[in-house]
């Protein structure tokens, strides 16, 4: 996006070549005005990160969900 305005375009011009809204191009623009290139990059979001789990760890804490889920499905409603 920022190659493309120093190219010339205009930001609606960019959004739309983009497939992105407008305010995405300004927000783009604003930062990358503001930090530069690093202010670009994505930042870290909050909460535990599970990258280090194993796949049998993450099913083994999916399991009580899904068989609470099978026990009300098998329940009789009036």
């Amino acid at each position: 996006m920022v190659l493309l305005r120093e190219s010339g375009m205009t930001q609606p011009a960019i959004a739309a070549a983009m497939g992105v809204s407008l305010s995405t191009v300004n927000r783009a623009h604003m930062a990358y005005d503001q930090g530069g290139i690093k202010a670009l990059k994505p930042k870290q979001n909050g909460g535990r990160k599970h990258e280090n789990m194993g796949i049998g760890r993450g099913k083994g804490l999916a399991r009580p969900f899904c068989k609470a889920s099978r026990r009300r499905r098998d329940v009789e409603h009036p």
